[in-house]
């Protein structure tokens, strides 16, 4: 009996995935065939039939109450600290039910695409990095060099030692402007990866109090793999690239960029065919390094087979070029195929990845600040947004909506500050952000994590951040 139940099923079992399974024009997904193999960069990728991978519109998974009670009791050591905390507020899917049609698309990939092209000529935080030519004016690379790397007017330090008119003139000399000449040639690179965007071509660190080690101010942002940078300038000891990406520029240690062709590194960037990373990150161990991934990073592929994809990975061999490597690996709950849907619930779960992460200023400790998670929940809907928390809420495209009219999912901005929107219970405003530390009673209380608070709470002057804000953002096409 049960073989005959079974053989019955098969038919309606094989109906249901041709029609649930994603299609090319020929009934299939295709790859298209990438870069040859042999010359210097991309393999040649067969065509293959990929599987299906996961669903359109992210749900998490229902979890019972003692999860988040478990959860909040975990945390405890921060939400002791927080006013209005309960098992609710820490739970999306609480969130997601409030809002209005959280499941609806505010855009869909061509509306994307459209709205990062009235980006980049929007805000000038934004710089599309296909447009250099083959070689800089000479005067406008100095002109970016002294914009990032110019001594602090306020008293550093370098851990407990005050830094002095000498060493910053050590740091000046490492800039190599005098070699910078009349024209000067453009290179292309890409990560190989995760790195630091520094202000001067060091490791030294400099800190705003001796030894005050979550601020390094020399920590201008974070670069994840897989990112193609514009490579300007070498440094003096030549242990150092000026470069510039899609939304900041600066110094970044050689070792970790590979340089190539132009045309050849941006079709492999743009390939069609990518794993997002959706998870707060992915780690890859390869050739005794682990490689992370961060939420909104591209990773090539090439072909999907029985559970496991072959990705293509940027590597630098040892006259600094690039090559790429074939690796195969599993499926992950991290990774998903293509960008995400563009939703309010997406907005809501990508923004509880992060909960309970340390606070990371520009990147460090291999975390984040408040407009990277911005930045980086954003990146996996294809959306690219200007680096820091002024930058997104005041110059980037978009609709402006006035803090009496905010709605669940929306970044939201303060002075130096931006958090995600979640709603109102109970009579607050509820965010989810990473932030240093509030006030509470006049008493600074320190937190440097990724966390829900109501807006009530406080700065140092008294007001609380739902007074302090300026605006709340909805990134889409306004006409």
């Amino acid at each position: 009996m049960k073989k005959i139940l079974i053989i019955l099923l098969i038919p309606i079992l094989v109906i249901i995935l041709y029609l649930v399974a994603p299609k090319g024009k020929d009934n299939t997904i295709i790859l298209e065939d990438m870069l040859e193999q042999s010359d210097d960069i991309l393999k040649e990728a067969e065509k293959v039939e990929l599987e299906e991978n996961t669903p359109l519109t992210l749900i998490p998974n229902e979890k019972d109450e003692d999860y988040y009670i478990d959860l909040y009791q975990s945390l405890h050591n921060y939400y002791r600290l927080i006013p209005k905390i309960d098992e609710n507020v820490i739970n999306p899917l609480f969130w997601i039910k409030k809002a209005e049609n959280p499941y609806d698309l505010l855009m869909d990939l061509d509306q994307i695409n459209e709205f990062n092209k009235k980006n980049y000529e929007y805000c000038e935080n934004l710089f599309d990095i296909t447009s250099y030519s083959e070689v800089i004016d000479g005067q406008k690379l100095k002109s970016l060099i002294n914009d990032i790397s110019s001594v602090p007017k306020n008293t550093r330090y370098n851990n407990d030692k005050k830094y002095t008119y000498s060493d910053y003139q050590l740091l000046l000399g490492n800039l190599n402007i005098d070699k910078i000449k009349d024209i000067n040639p453009v290179k292309y690179g890409v990560t190989v990866r995760r790195t630091q965007m520094r202000t001067f071509p060091t490791k030294q660190v400099s800190y705003s109090k001796p030894n005050n080690f979550d601020f390094d101010l020399f920590v201008e942002t974070a670069i994840y793999p897989c990112e193609p940078l514009v490579v300007l300038h070498e440094s003096t000891d030549k242990e150092w690239y000026f470069v510039h990406m899609y939304n900041y520029y600066g110094w970044v240690a050689k070792k970790d960029i590979a340089i190539g062709d132009k045309e050849k590194i941006l079709q492999y960037i743009n390939s069609n065919d990518f794993l997002m990373v959706i998870g707060r990150q992915y780690e890859l161990n390869l050739d005794n390094e682990t490689i992370t991934f961060d939420m909104g990073s591209k990773i090539p592929f090439k072909s999907q087979e029985n559970g496991q994809y072959k990705i293509i990975i940027p590597k630098r061999d040892s006259n600094g070029n690039l090559y790429l490597e074939e690796v195969l690996i599993n499926q992950s709950d991290k990774l998903y195929l293509g960008y995400l849907p563009y939703n309010v619930a997406n907005i809501i779960i990508q923004s509880f990845e992060f909960h309970g992460e340390p606070y990371g200023w520009g990147g460090m400790n291999n975390t984040r600040d408040c407009s990277a998670l911005v930045m980086d929940i954003y990146r996996t809907f294809g959306i690219k947004l200007p680096r820091n928390a002024s930058q997104q809420g005041r110059n980037s495209y978009g609709l402006f909506i006035t803090p009496d009219n905010l709605a669940p999912g929306m970044p939201i901005y303060m002075p130096s500050h931006t958090m995600i929107y979640l709603g109102e219970y109970q009579g607050e405003h509820y965010a989810i952000h990473n932030f240093s530390g509030f006030y509470r009673n006049g008493k600074y209380q320190r937190i440097m994590a990724t966390l829900v608070t109501p807006l009530s709470i406080k700065n140092s002057q008294g007001k609380t951040y739902y007074q302090l804000l300026y605006n709340g953002r909805l990134f889409i096409l306004t006409e």
